[in-house]
């Protein structure tokens, strides 16, 4: 189900059955339902990311040696329920990818005792540390979390110097390491998130939920 060298075809970044192994990243032909994850080196042990149709249902996720162990990534606006996103064994409920209580750690990931205030997960000057997970300094404006100039680091996760316009989550010209967990130049047009030299995993959520809460303010 998986193959190395081709990131597939994203034309729905959805439906990703299989998102397997970082060193097969498999059948990315919709990055929707993804039933299962996968590894980076088991990146994940995710035996069922559950339906990403809906970013919530992720009843299990999994472990980067113990991918979690987050005490708490905030509340983010209620970026659903994941009281753990990690002993990522489950994921928790993110039938509400908003309440997360707890994240987790890769190698103890974060040690993100506080992700910030994700209720506004836009505003985020700092997000946190796997090993200094990121030293975001600015995730940008959630409100358009595509906006992000730079994300983070895991041993520098990301080096992501532009993630791009979110707004098309597709033109991610640069994407970021984990150890150099990418080196992916392109991770292309995510309308073909297929074209890709060289196959990793990237799993971008993206829940606008903040423009409300943004306009709210500003009528205030």
């Amino acid at each position: 189900m998986c193959i190395v060298y081709r990131l597939c075809d994203i034309n729905q970044l959805c439906d990703i059955n299989q998102l397997c192994d970082i060193n097969q990243l498999c059948d990315i032909n919709q990055l929707c339902d993804i039933n299962q994850l996968c590894d980076i080196n088991q990146l994940c042990d995710i035996n069922q990311l559950c339906d990403i149709n809906q970013l919530c249902d992720i009843n299990q996720l999994c472990d980067i040696n113990q991918l979690c162990d987050i005490n708490q990534l905030c509340d983010i606006n209620q970026l659903c329920d994941i009281n753990q996103l990690c002993d990522i064994d489950q994921l928790c409920d993110i039938n509400q990818l908003c309440d997360i209580d707890q994240l987790c750690d890769i190698n103890q990931q974060c040690d993100i005792n506080k992700l910030c205030d994700i209720n506004q997960l836009c505003d985020i000057n700092q997000l946190c540390d796997i090993n200094q997970l990121c030293d975001i300094n600015q995730l940008c404006d959630f409100n358009q979390l595509c906006d992000i100039n730079q994300l983070c680091d895991i041993n520098q996760l990301c080096d992501i110097n532009q993630l791009c316009d979110i707004n098309q989550l597709c033109n991610i010209n640069q994407l970021c390491d984990i150890n150099q967990l990418c080196y992916i130049n392109q991770l292309c047009d995510i309308n073909q998130l297929c074209d890709i030299n060289q196959i990793f995993v990237i799993i971008v959520a993206v829940i606008d939920y903040c423009s409300c809460y943004f306009c709210i303010a500003a009528l205030n």
